[in-house]
């Protein structure tokens, strides 16, 4: 039976799940080139309302998503399909509770996901690049039976034409600095991708085991085929790509001041500025990632300026009816 992986793929994709991205988000007109490293990047900024940044309906946005993030397919599925049943909508409410509760969960446990820079990038990677998570790392990693460590997301896309499946590793994180994120960045692949001494194998290795044991994808065909780009006795892997898809939160000082411009021409401005600042740091983070030696790795970059990081995640955990994790 032939599979259409592609269109398998998109089909994770469908429906209404990111319905309001490109107003909650906007995305720069700028392709900065860097020589001798496989970077490329994307420069997301929350849209201009008043002459004030919409923080507030940016976090309305996320908490829309949590269900999406952090239930796997075949639990949300179920639980549609009982609502079909019984009309009861208890059965959905209740997964929205127990996506808060991960959260709440992810943090006692002291694991980073517990913050909101892994659901901003679960949205920009299947939003913006159409790339669906297959592991819910969320999930695995509050389980008590799971320890979980390695990257933050797992996704895929599908080139149809090279018939090439890219794995996309994903590193989330949310600083008052730039460059310190990108540090961060950079520390935390190296760590995946080191091989361990003895029996201890690499994070990447132990994340291509949870692929292939908890890809939230339901068994038959379609699985089967994907699976074949994990399996080194299978033709497919030698067309698997690798990718980290890495986002970063930072504080920008020219968004403290944005009140001081013409609000006709508020976002021409930023824009003007804020692309001065990505090509500064689409250069800072190549020589970051060669001063780290990963520059025979692929990289995305994702960036998301904020006024006060320390705020955005006040107001992203009260949202959620939680308090901010130390």
């Amino acid at each position: 039976m032939e599979v259409n992986l592609a269109e398998l793929l998109e089909e994770l994709l469908s429906g209404n799940k990111h319905k309001g991205f490109a107003a909650r988000l906007k995305c720069l007109d700028c392709e900065p080139v860097i020589d001798g490293v496989d970077l490329f990047g994307k420069f997301f900024y929350l849209p201009f309302r008043s002459g004030k940044t919409t923080e507030k309906e940016f976090v309305d946005y996320l908490y829309g998503k949590l269900v999406y993030f952090c239930i796997p397919r075949s639990v949300f599925n179920e639980a549609l399909e009982k609502l079909k049943e019984t009309g009861q909508i208890e059965y959905i409410q209740n997964l929205l509770d127990e996506a808060k509760n991960l959260f709440v969960t992810a943090g006692v446990k002291g694991y980073r996901s517990g913050e909101p820079g892994e659901l901003i990038l679960f949205i920009l990677l299947e939003a913006a690049l159409g790339a669906p998570q297959i592991v819910s790392k969320m999930y695995l990693k509050t389980s008590e039976e799971m320890p979980v460590h390695g990257s933050d997301a797992i996704h895929v896309s599908f080139n149809p034409i090279t018939e090439t499946l890219c794995v996309y590793w994903g590193e989330a994180k949310i600083h008052q600095q730039l460059s310190s994120a990108l540090d961060d960045t950079c520390e935390s692949i190296v760590s995946f991708r080191e091989e361990m001494e003895g029996d201890r194998r690499s994070a990447r290795s132990r994340d291509i085991d949870i692929i292939r044991d908890h890809a939230d994808i339901a068994d038959g065909p379609f699985k089967e085929a994907l699976m074949k780009y994990f399996d080194s006795y299978e033709e497919e892997y030698n067309k698997l790509e690798e990718c980290h898809a890495c986002f970063v939160g930072f504080e920008y000082s020219v968004l403290s001041s944005i009140n001081m411009l013409d609000k006709d021409s508020i976002d021409e401005a930023f824009q003007e500025k804020y692309s001065a600042r990505a090509e500064s740091a689409m250069s800072l983070f190549a020589d970051k990632i060669r001063e780290s030696k990963l520059h025979d790795n692929k990289f995305a970059l994702f960036l998301l300026p904020f006024v006060n990081v320390e705020n955005f995640r006040k107001m992203f955990f009260s949202k959620i009816g939680q308090g901010v994790p130390g």
